[in-house]
């Protein structure tokens, strides 16, 4: 279960992999008792060694994104719904309704209106540019290496991600 996960949070690229295995191989070994199998608690600690050990450049653009003055949550759950599934390129409709209803809990939650603006607000140099779109409604990561810290943070956070993969 362990190895599907870090497979899916990695987006494909082997940089996230390799954080997570050897993040997951210190916490197995800094462990009191003798593991030979990685538990839940184990992978927690993982994902979180990752995010401390990733890439400054991936850490200051999710900030830049996502820590305003206000509304720092819904940019939050905006790139956490893009990056649910295995497309690349996605379209308004299936983000709002496949994954950000799904993930977002709450009076506050946004309509697919108030998502749509959040999206495209992310395209700009204020909030690091990390989405781009692909005409009326398509978004996608800039850089897809992103998608993968994305997921990790959310991870972080006690929000999966990417279920169409694992279920």
């Amino acid at each position: 279960k362990h190895l599907t996960r870090t497979s899916i949070l990695s987006g494909g690229f082997p940089h996230y992999v390799h954080l997570i295995a050897e993040s997951l191989f210190w916490a197995m070994f800094d462990d009191e008792e003798i593991v030979d199998i990685a538990t839940d608690e184990h992978f927690r600690t993982a994902v979180k060694g990752a995010l401390e050990r990733t890439e400054v450049e991936h850490k200051s653009s999710y900030r830049k994104a996502t820590e305003k003055t206000k509304n720092t949550k819904d940019y939050e759950y905006a790139l956490w719904a893009l990056a649910d599934r295995t497309e690349t390129r996605r379209q308004l409709s299936s983000i709002y309704d496949d994954s950000y209803r799904r993930i977002a809990t709450g009076d506050d939650r946004m309509d697919r209106n108030q998502l749509n603006q959040r999206l495209l607000t992310l395209r700009s140099p204020a909030h690091a540019s990390v989405v781009i779109g692909y005409g009326s409604g398509w978004f996608a990561f800039r850089e897809t290496i992103m998608r993968g810290y994305v997921r990790l943070v959310a991870e972080d956070r006690g929000i999966q991600l990417a279920r169409d993969l694992s279920q």
